[in-house]
């Protein structure tokens, strides 16, 4: 017996069908022909060829492909001798090759050293290939690798936004997550402190939490920000990160109040406060009967001089500000400008502050 490959596609006429370009054809003492794509591993070549025997049922269906004489018998226009002698497993009746690729060969592995002109599916761009059998070819195509990443990083318990002067412990548990964690290479989880160029814990394992020492409490003075990053290392030995942000923010005091001038304590017992980078806004003030309507932000932020009704447009008149120095609960003081309403506004309004 002898066993060919399908070089130029033919028509099967009994089948009303086309022969594929890669098809096996095993022909048998000059009698049949069968046409095998990929055979059960569990029957031998002599069972496939039985007699002849045309193998059309619908249980044999998936991997026959047709059974017909090639036109013009072994002509090479159609045909091309892949083995003289098929021993008796369907394994050495010699598989479909693929087609040789620009600069690559047939055979059981594939070299082609010009890169891909783009990335498809998980041959990213570029790439070139030297002795790939069509296994890892197929597991390239079909199943890129997944990265990991971190999904999510946060110290656990603490708020995005902190008031000038407040801390973040020095000792805190940083708490995250991961996608593909069978991706990522042991222990090598690390955190650092980014604004203060610190190396805070390595050598971690991926288990989501880790209490660290910091050595000292994070504050800030002024407004500011502090960010932390999480490393890890991924088994392409590549380095992927998260980075956390936190921000401290003034306080900004804002309500009703019938006494003149504010003080301290009165700044910051006003209805409404706040945290922001910023006084540009519209403030909300509710109904209150033979009051004024103030508003107090630190002076760092600059002087507000515009004043609007939102819902109307229209001018609110506001005096010209005073400072007030004030402490907050964390020990920071910073002086404070103080506007307050000419009039008496006893009604709810929006006022928009630029």
């Amino acid at each position: 017996m002898k066993v060919y490959r399908c070089i130029k596609r033919f028509f099967a006429t009994p089948l009303e069908r086309y022969i594929p370009v890669g098809a096996v054809v095993c022909r048998w003492e000059e009698v049949a022909k069968i046409v095998v794509n990929d055979a059960p591993q569990t029957d031998s070549l002599s069972t496939i060829l039985y007699n002849g025997r045309e193998y059309d049922t619908p249980e044999l269906a998936t991997w026959i492909s047709a059974i017909e004489p090639p036109p013009l018998g072994t002509s090479t226009e159609w045909l091309e001798l892949v083995s003289s002698h098929a021993e008796d497993s369907c394994g050495d009746a010699g598989g479909a090759q693929g087609p040789q690729g620009p600069g690559g060969g047939t055979g059981a592995t594939y070299t082609n050293a010009t890169p891909t002109p783009e990335t498809i599916g998980g041959i990213d761009s570029g790439s070139t290939f030297s002795n790939r059998t069509m296994q890892q070819m197929w597991d390239d195509l079909l199943y890129p690798y997944q990265a990991p990443a971190f999904t999510a990083f946060s110290i656990s318990g603490q708020t995005d936004v902190l008031e000038v002067g407040d801390a973040i412990p020095a000792v805190s548990t940083f708490v995250w997550a991961t996608s593909n964690p069978a991706n990522i290479v042991a222990n090598s989880i690390l955190i650092r402190d980014v604004t203060g160029s610190t190396v805070l814990a390595s050598g971690l394992a991926d288990d989501g939490s880790e209490v660290v020492n910091m050595g000292a409490p994070v504050t800030k003075a002024t407004e500011a920000s502090n960010v932390f990053r999480i490393e890890g290392q991924n088994t392409q030995l590549a380095t992927f990160t998260r980075d956390k942000t936190y921000n401290w923010r003034w306080r900004v005091y804002w309500g009703p109040d019938a006494t003149t001038p504010l003080v301290e304590a009165d700044i910051e017992a006003l209805a409404n406060s706040s945290l922001y980078s910023g006084f540009s806004r519209t403030y909300s003030f509710g109904t209150s009967p033979g009051e004024y309507k103030y508003l107090s932000y630190p002076a760092v932020m600059g002087t507000a001089v515009t004043f609007r009704d939102a819902d109307t447009g229209f001018t609110v008149p506001f005096e010209s500000p005073y400072l007030v120095s004030v402490t907050n609960a964390f020990g920071t003081t910073t002086d404070y400008r103080v506007h307050r309403s000419t009039n008496m506004l006893g009604g709810a309004i929006n006022i928009e502050v630029s």
